[in-house]
């Protein structure tokens, strides 16, 4: 038994304490690109801010977004006001566009702004199919709901 523990201390004593060095990829300004899209929307929103080393700042200057679908260019997004929601997207703009996604394309957005140009790429799924579908009621006091 006394072995076991001696082995033990040994393996832990002589373990590897040596840090591992953070070393970020960019120390300067990025472009932050947001959206969430659906087959079946037909409205798109994206959104775009600045990322620095110390805080995340609205971009100023001209910006653009631009949405190829396999591989052409379907359309530019317009830019519109944000304000929708007061004190949440202060350091964001937003840009607008009408495209019909299916399944099996491949949608890129494209974004340039202050010198920066970053794109992301994917493919559209197709619908998953539902076998079963579970479903819960709950009564709450005088009213019931039925959730699915």
């Amino acid at each position: 038994m006394d072995k076991k523990f001696l082995i033990l201390f040994l393996l832990a004593a002589t373990a590897c304490v040596t840090e591992m060095e953070y070393k970020p990829i960019s120390s300067g300004n990025q472009i932050i690109m947001n959206s969430l899209m659906s087959v079946g929307d037909e409205q798109h929103v994206v959104f775009l801010a600045l990322s620095t080393p110390g805080s995340v700042e609205k971009i100023t200057g001209g910006a653009g977004v631009e949405c190829y679908i396999n591989g052409a260019l379907v359309v530019t997004a317009t830019e519109y006001n944000v304000n929708l929601w007061p004190g949440t997207l202060n350091c964001m703009r937003a840009f607008a566009f009408e495209a019909e996604f299916k399944a099996g394309d491949e949608v890129e957005i494209v974004a340039e702004a202050g010198g920066h140009k970053i794109s992301s790429t994917v493919v559209v799924p197709s619908q998953a199919v539902l076998g079963k579908v579970d479903t819960l009621t709950v009564n709450d006091d005088d009213e019931s709901y039925l959730y699915g």
